[in-house]
Parts: C-alpha cells; sequence; structure tokens
C-alpha cells in the first residue's frame, strides 16, 4: 500500500479488544459456506463484495442472505480493477460517476448501498481517498494481513495464514484492535474451514469479540442513508 494519511483511511478499531475479521473478493459459492460456518461459530464478519456479480441472482441471493444474518457488506468496486490506475487523473465529478455504478447495484439488489468501501489490491491514493470522503465513503483496510491471497496462488497449503495469526497474536506487544484482510478463495474447503476454526478460537481465547468494522470504530451504521444517496441519485 502507498503511504495513506491516517484521518483518510481505517486500518484498526478504535475499540481495544475488538477484532474484525473481513473477505474481500466474493460474492461466490464459498460464500454461502462461509455463512454456514460462521453461523455455527456465532461470528459477525465484514464482506467486500464486488458489485457486478449481485446482477447473478444466484449471488444476489447469497448476499442478501449475509446481509440478514447480520454481517456487513461493503464494497470492493464495480470490477475488480485497480481504481488508482483507472482513477489517475479524475475529477470530483469523475469519481462520482465511477462509484455510482456500484452503488446502484447494491441499493437496487439488497435494498442498501454499502458506505464501507475497500479499495481492490489495497491500492488508493490520498488524493482519491479524500475525493470520496467527501462523497461519505469510509475507505477500509486493515492491520492483520494474513497473505492467503499468496498461498493460494502458489498452490500451496494455507497453514502459512494460521501461522500469521498464531504469530501476531502471541506477540508481547500485540495491537489493542485488529481488521484482517482475507479473501474468499480456496481450492481446499476441508482445510479453508479448518484453518478458520483454529484462528477464530484462538482470537477468543485471547480476548477479543468479534464484530464487524462499522461497529469496532462506533459508526452508527455500515450503509449510506437516504440524505447521502441523494448525491447518487438514489
Amino acid at each position: 500500500m502507498k503511504f495513506l494519511s491516517k484521518s483518510l483511511t481505517i486500518k484498526n478499531c478504535t475499540n481495544p479488544n475488538q477484532f474484525a475479521l473481513t473477505f474481500d473478493d466474493g460474492p461466490n459459492n464459498l460464500t454461502q459456506k462461509h455463512l454456514e460456518f460462521f453461523e455455527r461459530k456465532n461470528v459477525k464478519v465484514t464482506f467486500f463484495f464486488i458489485a457486478n456479480r449481485l446482477e447473478d441472482p444466484k449471488m444476489a441471493r447469497i448476499v442478501k442472505k449475509a446481509l440478514q444474518k447480520g454481517h456487513q457488506i461493503g464494497n470492493h468496486n464495480y470490477f475488480h480493477q485497480n481504481i488508482t490506475a483507472k482513477l489517475e487523473n479524475a475529477t470530483e465529478v469523475d469519481v462520482l460517476q465511477y462509484m455510482k455504478k456500484s452503488t446502484k447495484i447494491f441499493h437496487k439488489i439488497i435494498g442498501v448501498a454499502p458506505k464501507y468501501f475497500r479499495p481492490p489490491f489495497g491500492d488508493i491514493t490520498n488524493r482519491i481517498c479524500e475525493m470520496l470522503k467527501k462523497f461519505h465513503f469510509q475507505i477500509a483496510l486493515w492491520n492483520l494481513d494474513s497473505e492467503d491471497w499468496y498461498w493460494e496462488k502458489e498452490g500451496r497449503d494455507k497453514l502459512k495464514v494460521v501461522q500469521t495469526f498464531t504469530d501476531e497474536l502471541n506477540r508481547k506487544e500485540r495491537k489493542r484492535s485488529y481488521i484482517s484482510l482475507q479473501h474468499e478463495k480456496s481450492k481446499n474447503l476441508e482445510a479453508e474451514f479448518e484453518r478458520l476454526n483454529y484462528i477464530i478460537d484462538l482470537i477468543r481465547m485471547k480476548g477479543f469479540q468479534f464484530v464487524p468494522i462499522w461497529k469496532c470504530i462506533n459508526d452508527s451504521s455500515a450503509y449510506f442513508n437516504n440524505d447521502e444517496l441523494a448525491i447518487f441519485d438514489i
């Protein structure tokens, strides 16, 4: 990630001893299985969904279910596209038009529009952040990267993911709160849920409470209100 002003992005919870698990790149077939698993574990997470996938009725049903179950729905762009490259020389009007497409899709299909936005690849500039903030977006990043995408890409077992969490939470000077980054990608579902089960139990054992991002920073809502939606012509 580029150097970003702390005032422009969210990288950790405001409240101590809270942990926000976040998952990028859905919805997909794994999302439904995640929902079933998180219900058994009594955990609420934040999903950053790619908006164009909601146009598939099957995926739309899954996202609606995630919302109904109390998980936070975040915006991960209309396509999984590098926003910095796309909007490098954009004006405020350009940025607003760009964000309208994904915002309208979410609102049309699930009835709410996420104000929490995570740029694909975590790639964004201070300039773009400043423009997004004017439109009331919250730019959500992380302070614990599982690097699960790397291990999946390498075709290796993602035991390194477990080690990442274990090493961080066992550190003497560990952080007071966490927002972690994971992805909804796995070639081995049995191993995926074995890892998640271990990670969740470890986090709880260390005294952390699971919450979606909007709650861990004491926000009033995860979604735009009617006045904020007016700028998107909704």
